[in-house]
């Protein structure tokens, strides 16, 4: 195909998502149009194209855009997933730490957030690529939590699905056309915004001190997702020795929303997602204290575990003067048949139905 008859230049930390909406839209045609002259047989909106443009779909990009291939390279999120990912990422599934969209078709039930003050800010709007981390759940520059859905009509985000001839503009939403630069934001908890800074902080300098040893940042992640599914976990089990360690370390994990529970973090919505960060922070922010709870408390080693007994290296030395009990020597379960289930399982249950049918 032929050249853009205006050239659209990638915005700094702007997603591909974004740019390519944005380009179609400063063109004068819609973003479904646009992507379907570049690539006829492929259906681009199906697909995370956040996560990186296939090199054999480059060329035809390069050819209509006048970009730089480089440039694409360097928006993909997968050089970001890499950095705090301790395993290969999948080419299909989640990844860990990017928001997942919960794609069906060419329909997002998620993955996008903004910061309306940014839309604002910026003389043409655009959505930033770090948005799109899990951890990132407030504007540091403004200070407000990020917003994952159209104010006026409770939509999820999709530029890719606004209409030329109704929108000239990224911020306009493209269910019911409200301006989402015009959107109320909250005020972003200063324990969630402290733990973006010290994810930024390991990814910027590439290496984490921790106890007086080194650690690479996807170390580090790694421990912060584990301990964060201690966290979860024992939002859900209210009455346990963890519990009360946690809460004795000053956690609000009685906050957590226990439908929120029931999805895995990077599919939360950011309201959960910040109440979970600031507890991780407040735990990373009184480490030792925690670590003392653990034995004040009588947790046993085992709490602290994940899947196939599993604890990143970085958290080895919390579990040194822990008990541990070796679970195969324990009396097999008794199930309970014909009793109602409870609280939290119908409302795990019912936040994934709402889910699914985008139910509010």
């Amino acid at each position: 195909m032929a050249s853009w008859p205006i050239k659209v230049v990638l915005q700094e930390d702007e997603s591909l998502s974004s740019w390519l909406s944005r380009a179609a839209l400063e063109n004068g045609c819609d973003p479904l149009v646009l992507t379907g002259s570049i690539w006829p047989k492929w259906r681009v909106w199906t697909t995370d194209i956040d996560r990186g443009i296939p090199i054999s779909k480059q060329s035809a990009l390069i050819l209509a855009s006048g970009l730089d291939a480089s440039l694409f390279q360097q928006a993909a999120l997968s050089l970001d997933a890499e950095l705090f990912s301790s395993c290969s990422l999948p080419v299909h599934g989640l990844w860990p730490w990017i928001l997942g969209l919960g794609a069906r078709n060419r329909s997002y039930k998620g993955g996008i957030q903004f910061c309306p003050c940014c839309l604002a800010d910026d003389l043409k709007p655009y959505f930033r690529r770090h948005w799109r981390f899990a951890w990132v759940t407030g504007c540091s520059l403004h200070g407000v939590r990020l917003i994952d859905s159209c104010s006026q009509c409770r939509k999820p985000i999709e530029p890719h699905h606004l209409e030329a001839i109704n929108a000239v503009k990224l911020s306009a939403c493209s269910f019911c056309g409200f301006d989402l630069r015009h959107a109320v934001a909250m005020r972003a908890l200063p324990s969630a915004l402290s733990l973006q800074e010290k994810a930024f902080t390991a990814i910027n300098n590439g290496i984490v001190e921790i106890n007086d040893q080194l650690w690479l940042p996807e170390q580090w992640f790694d421990a912060c997702r584990h301990l964060m599914m201690i966290i979860r976990r024992s939002a859900y089990v209210h009455d346990s020795a963890m519990t009360r360690a946690l809460i004795g370390t000053g956690l609000n994990i009685q906050e957590i929303p226990t439908e929120s529970l029931a999805f895995k973090l990077e599919l939360l919505p950011v309201e959960a997602r910040e109440k979970l960060l600031a507890c991780l922070d407040s735990l990373l922010s009184n480490w030792e204290r925690f670590a003392l709870n653990l034995k004040l408390y009588g947790v046993q080693a085992n709490s602290l575990m994940g899947r196939e007994d599993y604890l990143p290296p970085v958290l080895a030395s919390l579990i040194s003067p822990l008990e541990r009990v070796d679970r195969r020597l324990g009396q097999p379960r008794k199930t309970t048949c014909g009793k109602p289930k409870s609280k939290e399982s119908v409302l795990k249950a019912w936040a994934r139905l709402k889910r699914k049918h985008r139910v509010e």
